[in-house]
């Protein structure tokens, strides 16, 4: 145990000593390792410098704030909306058949022991009695339906909130009182443009370091084909907006979906297939609600990964679709330019066709007559078509 108290002299030291183990018998002081403690602070003042260079304070914050939200939202809606657990019982809910069908009209005048087969023990049957059993099944398939709903507890609020939020609505739960139901609307009004902001710095990160991706992989791709060039769809100086080609775009895309139907195939344990109907239906925000996670422990994880899905989706998405918008309008611009070169190719052979009679030689333009200065095939605009590699 390190001393933490310093005598004058030998003596005095001892005294001390004997003093604090009357004083405190049993207790023992942790000790301190310094190395360990110097260590973690320089990690935290290198995780600081990193922030203020990267200016990733204000996501750091928007994200906490998400996170917080989300769990407020979660605890008020558990609070409201909580309800006992429903149980099915089948044995009372075959009694309550039985009871009917014991106390129907056919029962009392007709035996089953008298060789009535059950169809026409059925049949046999008044509307009073199929009404009664109308009510028993339906009774019995609300409970079921109450029993297989989840419950209200913390993580299943938190997730109902995000698909709030996101606006996915899976609807495997939805509020049910009046309270729930009105705090839910202004809860949304609130969290969707929130989380819409969230989404917007997310994905202005991730389209920077897609950005670099994109082009060390046009850079490796031209070492291939050295006669390659892309026509750059972005302007400068939009950040966040990755410029990419369409089949870049596309690639990306099919890889991000296949590592995360993986990663959920490992923590749901569901097929592929399923994982990757689950991510376009999420993704996209149809959220259908038929594939919902499951590991309510996992909430957080869940909705760090839908919360990545989206960005990583709509990046592409964009990024496809600006690649298409691009392509149709320069084939528009290929088609007007290519129309007004006919025309002055026409007006201009006539013209020489007519000055060749006059001149009596008999033929319609030299190839000197011919030979017209014709404009650059992107109309005199630079698209950034990036440098081959030598």
């Amino acid at each position: 145990m390190p001393k933490f108290f310093k005598g004058k002299d030998k003596e005095d030291g001892t005294e001390d000593q004997g003093d604090r183990k009357k004083i405190l018998p049993n207790m023992n002081l942790p000790s301190i390792n310094t190395t360990k403690l110097k260590g973690s602070l320089k990690c935290l003042k290198w995780i600081q410098k990193k922030i203020q260079k990267k200016g990733a304070a204000f996501p750091l914050f928007m994200i906490l704030l998400n996170a917080v939200y989300l769990t407020l939202g979660g605890l008020i809606f558990m609070a409201l909306e909580r309800q006992p657990k429903v149980v099915v019982n089948t044995s009372e809910d075959l009694v309550e058949i039985f009871d009917v069908l014991k106390n129907s009209d056919i029962s009392q005048n007709v035996s089953l022991s008298k060789g009535l087969s059950v169809p026409a023990l059925v049949r046999n049957l008044t509307s009073q009695d199929l009404e009664k059993f109308d009510d028993i099944l339906a009774g019995i398939s609300n409970q079921r339906t109450a029993a297989s709903k989840a419950e209200w507890n913390i993580y299943n609020s938190i997730f109902f909130c995000m698909t709030v939020t996101t606006t996915i609505g899976y609807g495997n739960l939805s509020p049910v009182t009046v309270a729930g139901r009105v705090i839910c609307v202004i809860y949304a009004l609130l969290g969707i443009p929130l989380t819409l902001a969230l989404l917007a710095i997310v994905g202005k990160i991730l389209g920077d370091y897609i950005n670099d991706a994109c082009a060390w992989l046009l850079k490796w791709y031209r070492k291939v084909h050295k006669s390659y060039e892309y026509e750059r769809t972005v302007q400068e100086g939009d950040d966040g907006q990755v410029d990419a080609p369409l089949w870049m775009g596309l690639l990306i895309l099919v890889i991000f979906t296949t590592v995360m139907a993986g990663l959920y195939c490992w923590i749901e344990g569901w097929d592929f297939g399923t994982s990757l109907y689950f991510q376009y239906i999420t993704y996209l925000t149809i959220g259908f609600g038929d594939v919902v996670p499951g590991k309510e422990e996992l909430v957080f994880v869940n909705v760090l990964l839908v919360y990545l899905g989206l960005a990583v989706l709509s990046i592409t998405l964009s990024m496809i679709a600006s690649n298409l918008h691009h392509q149709m309008e320069k084939a528009s611009f290929i088609e007007k330019l290519k129309d007004t070169e006919m025309s002055d190719s026409s007006f201009v052979g006539s013209a020489v066709g007519v000055g060749d009679e006059e001149n009596g030689n008999g033929r319609r333009g030299s190839g000197n007559d011919s030979a017209i200065a014709t404009q650059d095939t992107n109309g005199g605009k630079s698209y950034g078509s990036t440098e081959s590699s030598p």
